[in-house]
């Protein structure tokens, strides 16, 4: 497998996990969702440490960004208060 195809390989899991993760928002399972979106998130950060564009490097970036805020917000659903002490 070549660095393109296993960083396609990583991007498409990514993706996957993603979508994974925003059915269970949707559906408010935050604790699956915080999970998929952190396995995405994961797969995410190998692909940024693969020779990238750097253009590539901070769309991928601004993704994760976004992904890692909403298990933040997440986290308050699931545990109120608890990092605020």
């Amino acid at each position: 497998m070549t660095t393109h195809d296993s960083r396609r390989f990583l991007l498409e899991e990514a993706l996957h996990k993603a979508n994974d993760a925003v059915f269970f928002d949707h559906h408010q399972h935050y604790e699956d969702a915080i999970i998929k979106y952190g396995d995405s998130c994961a797969l995410l950060g190998q692909v940024m440490r693969t020779h990238l564009e750097e253009d590539d490097k901070r769309k991928i970036e601004a993704v994760r960004t976004t992904y890692v805020r909403r298990i933040y917000e997440l986290q308050d659903y699931v545990t109120p208060n608890m990092h605020k002490l």
